[in-house]
């Protein structure tokens, strides 16, 4: 019998973009927003933490035992992130208190847009755009893509880590934990 795979699915920490005010205006969307100083101090609290959780286990090279009951070999752990800085530097830093390196994976990307909104506009309004995605799954308003496009994207992801069929034939990796950050869903 196999285990079945762990994802512990991590928000990126605190970025630029997310103190913006709801009349501070946007020039369009901007994937390499960093993180401000309270979000690389959220990261390296999640790196403090996530170590000793019991889904993800101690960091150091290939299985070791686990401790007390239900002992057995610790989960294989990778993480994966989107490519966009935020999400990037905040694996960054939970990888390396893991001991594992990030790997990128554009399917992971918060959403595509626009890098420039053919006409400026306010945070108010890009959450207003954020909110038709998620009440027309199929609509690209104001050139974002679709919820439902952005969601085959993450499935096909999720799908090729750990395929629907591969349990029956038996293919699985046993006991592996996948630690995956991206952005929000909107």
């Amino acid at each position: 019998m196999t285990a079945a795979q762990r994802f512990v699915l991590v928000r990126h920490a605190e970025a630029s973009l997310n103190v913006l005010r709801d009349d501070d205006v946007m020039p369009g969307f901007d994937p390499h927003a960093g993180l401000t100083p309270l979000g690389e101090r959220q990261a390296r609290a999640l790196a403090e933490h996530l170590p000793g959780d019991p889904a993800v286990g101690p960091p150091g090279p290939g299985p070791a035992p686990r401790p007390g009951p239900g002992s057995g070999p610790r989960p294989a752990v990778r993480v994966y992130s989107s490519p966009q800085r935020r999400a990037a530097r905040t694996a960054e830093v939970l990888a390396a208190a893991l001991g594992v390196p990030v790997l990128a994976d554009g399917r992971l990307a918060e959403l595509r847009a626009p890098r420039a909104f053919p006409r400026p506009m306010t945070v108010r309004q890009w959450d207003a755009v954020l909110e038709d995605r998620l009440r027309r799954p199929a609509a690209e308003p104001a050139g974002v893509e679709s919820w439902t496009a952005q969601r085959r994207r993450v499935r096909e992801f999720l799908d090729s880590r750990c395929p629907v069929g591969a349990v029956r034939r038996g293919q699985r990796r046993k006991g592996s934990t996948a630690t995956a950050t991206k952005s929000s869903d909107t």
